[in-house]
C-alpha cells in the first residue's frame, strides 16, 4: 500500500514540476490524502485549500492506470485554479481545466474507466392502502408511507376524498 502511495506522491510532484516549466511560475505542493471511501470516485481536488484526495481501493485494482490517468487529472484542477485565479473556472472540467490537461500532455477526459465496486441493490417495497369510502386499492412508496405514518393523521384518497387505511407492505 505504501509503495503505491509513494508512486502517487511522485506523480503529483512530477505533474507540479511539469506545470511550473510549462506555465513558468511556481505552484505550492498540495497536501495529499488517501482517504476517499466512495465506491466510484477515484480522486478529488479541493483547489481552494490545495488538497488532493485519492481512493486507494480503486487504485489497488489498476495501479498503473490509476497513477497515469487519475493523478494528473486531479493536479490539473489545482493548477487551473492557480493560473486562472483572477477569473475562477466556472466549470470543474471547463476550458481552463482542459487547457491545463493538454499542456501537461494528457487527454482532457472527464470520466475514468477504472474498475469500481458494483452498485449496491436495495430491496424496494410498496405499501398497500385501501380507501375507506370507495374501496380502491393504492400502492405507495416507502417515502410516502413513512410520511403518512409520521403524520399520524388521516390521509385522503386522491380519487374520491375518502380516507385511506394501511393494509400491508410487500417487496417488489
Amino acid at each position: 500500500m505504501e509503495q503505491l502511495q509513494t508512486k502517487i506522491e511522485e506523480k503529483v510532484l512530477e505533474a507540479v514540476i511539469k506545470a511550473e516549466e510549462v506555465f513558468k511560475q511556481t505552484f505550492p505542493m498540495p497536501e495529499i490524502r488517501f482517504d476517499i471511501k466512495h465506491r466510484s470516485i477515484a480522486g478529488k481536488a479541493r483547489p481552494r485549500v490545495n488538497i488532493l484526495f485519492f481512493n486507494m481501493s480503486i487504485a489497488h485494482k489498476q495501479p498503473e492506470e490509476f497513477v497515469k490517468s487519475i493523478v494528473v487529472h486531479e493536479v490539473a484542477h489545482l493548477i487551473a485554479y492557480q493560473i486562472y485565479k483572477d477569473r475562477r473556472p466556472k466549470q470543474h472540467h471547463g476550458p481552463e481545466w482542459k487547457s491545463v490537461m493538454r499542456e501537461l500532455g494528457e487527454k482532457p477526459e472527464v470520466y475514468h474507466h477504472l474498475q469500481t465496486e458494483p452498485r449496491k441493490r436495495y430491496k424496494r417495497y410498496l405499501h398497500l392502502y385501501i380507501c375507506s369510502k370507495c374501496g380502491q386499492k393504492c400502492n405507495y412508496s416507502s417515502r410516502t408511507h413513512n410520511r403518512i405514518q409520521k403524520a399520524g393523521e388521516k390521509y385522503w384518497s386522491c380519487h374520491c376524498g375518502g380516507t385511506i387505511k394501511y393494509v400491508e407492505t410487500y417487496s417488489v
